[in-house]
């Protein structure tokens, strides 16, 4: 197979002129380095990754909009949704902030505009991810196991959990040698695809509640995955899903088998551990996740692994 698979960056209020254009190589036939190139322009950051058959592209918005981005030709699309502000949810469609969406198609557009604040698009050749993943067992009895094989149109949904969030800041943060890129990168995407084997597809959910406030729901617990930290209340939860309090509370519940208060607890508490494993204070880290008392958040960590932070930065 030769060829290339276009990837158009375009603005969102204008889509003439291009941003930019990258012909990413299909075959990946030769030992080739993983390039990194990192593009600043007025309220926006762009970092790129680079080899036959892989491009990783990660966008940050800080005044500005994101843009705009197309891709042609047969491949696979992964796209991390993240950090959208609440008032945007019924807004969003399929392009939910705490989500990921894999594509298998010949077309994938990532809509632009002031709606993200972050957005990671993964793009694979065939001929790459069939390399990548055929040696994985667990793939062969997988719904994902469509990836590689001919184009067709399946999308899969999960949520962006914590693990998952974890394996792609690992990538994008590494300071690696250029010979030395390639080879991580490969591996933390083997582990990225087998984190998403291990939960639910979010069409796997069991329809126990009507279609619409499912969809409703999914909608509220993606955001706290990328909000847990300085949380909406539930009422402005409520409405912006469109869903009364009483019903947002009962039917959470019914759905994922906990209350949004302790889930997101356990998104402040699963947080917290990795955070004190990478050294951080137990000031900073109750900071960082939205405890005005560092007191209360203690309590609350010790209720649930049974030491404090600091027991835990010590053993």
């Amino acid at each position: 197979m030769s060829g290339k698979i276009s990837i158009t960056v375009s603005s969102a209020t204008d889509p003439d002129p291009v941003l930019a254009e990258i012909g990413l190589p299909v075959d990946d036939h030769e030992i080739t380095e993983l390039k990194y190139s990192h593009e600043r322009t007025e309220g926006l950051s762009i970092k790129k990754w680079l080899m036959p058959g892989l491009c990783i592209l990660h966008e940050e918005a800080y005044d500005g909009l994101l843009p705009e981005l197309t891709i042609s030709g047969n491949h696979v699309s992964l796209v991390c949704y993240d950090s959208a502000p609440i008032q945007d949810i019924p807004k969003r469609g399929s392009h939910l902030s705490g989500t990921v969406e894999i594509r298998n198609t010949k077309l994938t557009s990532v809509p632009g505009g002031d709606t993200r604040e972050k957005c990671t698009l993964i793009i694979f050749s065939k001929p790459f991810l069939s390399k990548l993943l055929r040696a994985e067992s667990w793939i062969r009895e997988h719904s994902l196991s469509d990836l590689t094989g001919p184009v067709s149109g399946s999308c899969h949904l999960y949520f962006l959990e914590l693990p998952v969030r974890q394996i792609l800041n690992a990538m994008l943060n590494e300071q690696l040698e250029p010979s030395q890129k390639r080879y991580y990168f490969e591996l933390k995407l083997k582990e990225l695809f087998f984190m998403l084997h291990l939960q639910p597809a979010l069409s796997a959910f069991e329809p126990a509640l009507p279609a619409d406030i499912q969809q409703k729901l999914i909608a509220a617990k993606a955001y706290l995955l990328t909000h847990y930290a300085a949380a909406p209340t539930i009422r402005q939860l409520s409405r912006a899903i469109s869903l009364n309090e009483f019903w947002l509370k009962q039917f959470f519940k019914i759905q994922f088998g906990t209350t949004i208060r302790s889930y997101l607890t356990a998104l402040r508490m699963e947080e917290a551990r990795n955070l004190l494993a990478a050294n951080r204070s137990v000031n900073e880290v109750a900071a960082q996740l939205g405890y005005k008392n560092v007191s209360h958040f203690i309590l609350t960590f010790k209720k649930t692994y049974g030491v404090t932070p600091r027991q835990m930065m010590h053993k």
